[in-house]
């Protein structure tokens, strides 16, 4: 006969809090596992995790360990003892990634400017490339050591100053970068957002 009382029914329909605790009381072995799962492993799945073109505007942390208990085979809130290690871990990563898509859309911009020059200004940076190629290692050395900027560049976005710092990027240009965490008011309603500041100085 199945159990009465004001215990019983679906306890999922608590909220959050109240269903992650009554968890951890009556299985703290599931919490125990998730304390023996080691920070290369967790690593790791937060990389698949992010990987594949995945909207990281609009992935939570809390899907993401969702997730993780899933690939793990961990009951719901298996990981709740590893929350900030994993949001540590998941922000280094995203920040990985933004880090890459910022140098493969400077690369294309570059290749852009170059497929739109005028046949001398082709011809110039062709001989350029040239002079660049034959002076060998003093060359690469010359490209390595631009002068970045003495100062920070200051930027204003919906009300949020941000400080970007002066950079070198793998093009060999000096410029200016940010990458911060802001709350942005969308459709009536404050949501955090990943913002992404990249300035390279052309001249």
């Amino acid at each position: 006969m199945a159990a009465q009382g004001p215990l019983a029914g679906d306890f999922r329909q608590l909220p959050t809090e109240a269903w992650q605790a009554l968890h951890r009381a009556f299985a703290p072995e599931a919490v125990d596992k998730g304390r023996l799962v080691d920070n290369g492993r967790l690593r790791a799945l937060i990389s698949e995790a992010l990987s594949g073109g995945r909207d990281l505007a609009k992935f939570s942390l809390g899907q993401l360990r969702a997730e993780l208990e899933e690939r793990l085979g961990f009951a719901t809130g298996g990981l709740d003892c590893r929350k900030e290690t994993i949001a540590v871990l998941a922000k280094a990563q995203m920040l990985k990634l933004q880090q890459g898509q910022a140098a493969g859309v400077e690369s294309d911009s570059e290749d852009d400017a170059a497929a739109g020059a005028t046949p001398k200004k082709r011809e110039k940076r062709e001989r350029a490339g040239e002079s660049a190629a034959a002076g060998g290692e003093s060359g690469r050395k010359r490209r390595r050591g631009a002068v970045l900027p003495a100062e920070p560049m200051e930027v204003h976005l919906n009300g949020t100053k941000l400080q970007a710092a002066p950079r070198g990027f793998a093009s060999g240009r000096a410029g200016f970068y940010a990458c911060r965490t802001v709350t942005v008011t969308v459709d009536g309603q404050e949501r955090e957002a990943q913002v992404l500041v990249q300035c390279t100085l052309l001249g």
